[in-house]
């Protein structure tokens, strides 16, 4: 058997912290702004204020606290593509923040927990005294 092409990319690469990762998802979006002629017809795009939406989802193991709480900046162990950002390249400083954490458990499976939040191209910074 002869194979053309080259093989895909699979599975998860790093393991992350608190659960056992059964998937990870990365959402790209922008705000777009769209120059007009004189006659209405877009002639030019300005695309702005990208972010990378995130989803992680697994199981969590036996006595784990969920520590992912909203607001919460967390380390991925598992990074965002660098193709999903505009240019093709990951800014040079970014910040992940938790946005919502839904937590579930039933009669036949392990409790499960999901991890929703978004990457912002910036450097997260501190304040105080």
């Amino acid at each position: 058997m002869k194979r053309l092409g080259q093989t895909p990319v699979f599975g998860i690469e790093n393991r992350q912290e608190g659960i056992f990762l059964s998937k990870v998802d990365f959402t790209p979006s922008c705000e777009e702004y769209e120059q007009l002629d004189i006659d209405g017809e877009v002639m030019g795009l300005a695309l702005y204020k990208q972010k990378v939406e995130f989803s992680l989802t697994g199981e969590t193991p036996e006595g784990t606290t969920i520590g992912f709480g909203m607001g919460t900046s967390i380390a991925l162990a598992n990074e965002c593509p660098a193709t999903v950002w505009l240019d093709g390249t990951a800014p040079e400083h970014t910040t992940q923040v938790v946005k919502a954490s839904p937590y579930s458990r039933s009669r036949d499976a392990a409790q499960e927990c999901t991890v929703n939040g978004v990457i912002y191209p910036m450097q997260a910074t501190a304040t105080g005294a």
